[in-house]
């Protein structure tokens, strides 16, 4: 649903809206209307995009004014540029958000990549794929673990080809990082920052055209910051296992864990892992478990006896789990620096 559209096509090229066609001769050309992906010079409306209606297509926004844009669908990529005192939510992006020139603005988003350039004041709650969010002559970015699921979160993001367990969203890099004496370019959000603080109200408010969710889709994660020191860690590789996929085994953790408070996810990332490295992740370990080669989550958790607690709830599932917090800390640096290496 749009309460009202934006112009400004003559530069696009037509072709980025065109579907079907592929190898199938036989199957007609949908065409789509360029002007349903582009939002241009508009002040305090709303756009909205249900499931649906972006179809895997780039989505184009620019010259906006204290507005709100909803995307609720997969896209391709998506470009923000030159905006003030916007909201912008953007579901799943399966190429990169790319957020330019833009003041005083709140961004939710779910992409594989992130990118700012010359912005300044923004607050982001983000799951970035990819692991790496990137600033460049930017200042005053502060971010936050993804928040603000949605019924078809899920379904979007099989059709991004992305996973929800990709939440290490702390390891940002800044392209131009501050001058010694100079203030940081980019901080933590509190982590109780949630999507409604953003948006002002709730997400199923501003879009009915959504359904609620049963439950989170995107772990919250705490991130990579310093533990507290009553803080045990524990660390987790698993795949799937006895017709179960691993994400399913995985909110089966999470909801395990839900009522033993005061454990949190501090980080997740999917891998495919080959049995050499498994084999290496084992040694670290030092001792055989269950984790074989193939497509693993792994993730890092924090809290009074997580491992104890961890342990107890992982007694059914083949995993590698650490025995002690630094055992935890050895293996989760090796898990993720080595995809840090990867995105680098």
């Amino acid at each position: 649903e749009e309460k009202k559209d934006g112009g400004g096509t003559d530069e696009v090229d037509m072709s980025m809206f065109i579907l079907g066609g592929g190898d199938d001769e036989e199957e007609p050309e949908q065409k789509l209307d360029p002007k349903d992906f582009i939002v241009k010079g508009l002040e305090g409306e709303t756009v909205i995009r249900n499931p649906g209606q972006l179809m895997g297509q780039s989505f184009v926004i620019e010259g906006l004014k204290d507005c709100y844009v909803l995307l609720l669908d997969h896209s391709g990529q998506v470009s923000i540029d030159d905006c003030t005192g916007c909201v912008f939510y953007v579901g799943p992006c399966e190429g990169s958000l790319f957020i330019r020139n833009c003041t005083k603005c709140k961004v939710i988003a779910s992409c594989n990549q992130f990118r700012t350039r010359d912005c300044e004041d923004m607050d982001v709650l983000i799951h970035c794929a990819q692991g790496q969010p990137i600033i460049e002559t930017s200042t005053d970015i502060r971010f936050g673990p993804f928040d603000g699921s949605y019924k078809e979160l899920t379904a979007n993001l099989s059709s991004a080809r992305m996973s929800p367990w990709d939440t290490d969203w702390t390891n940002v890099h800044d392209f131009n990082p501050p001058k010694t004496g100079e203030d940081p370019h980019w901080t933590f959000l509190g982590y109780e920052t949630t999507a409604e603080d953003l948006l002002g109200q709730p997400l199923a408010k501003l879009a009915p055209g959504v359904g609620a969710p049963d439950s989170e889709v995107i772990p919250r994660a705490w991130g990579d910051r310093d533990a507290k020191q009553d803080e045990d860690r524990c660390f987790l590789a698993w795949g799937g296992a006895e017709g179960f996929s691993a994400e399913v085994l995985g909110d089966q953790i999470l909801k395990g864990i839900g009522s033993e408070g005061g454990i949190r996810l501090v980080r997740s990332r999917t891998r495919q892992m080959s049995e050499e490295e498994v084999k290496q992740l084992s040694a670290i370990h030092g001792a055989s478990s269950g984790l074989e080669a193939g497509y693993v989550i792994a993730a890092e958790f924090a809290g009074v006896d997580a491992t104890k607690t961890l342990t107890a709830f992982a007694e059914e599932v083949p995993m590698l789990i650490s025995t002690s917090p630094e055992k935890a800390r050895k293996l989760a640096e090796d898990y993720f620096g080595a995809l840090r290496h990867m995105s680098g």
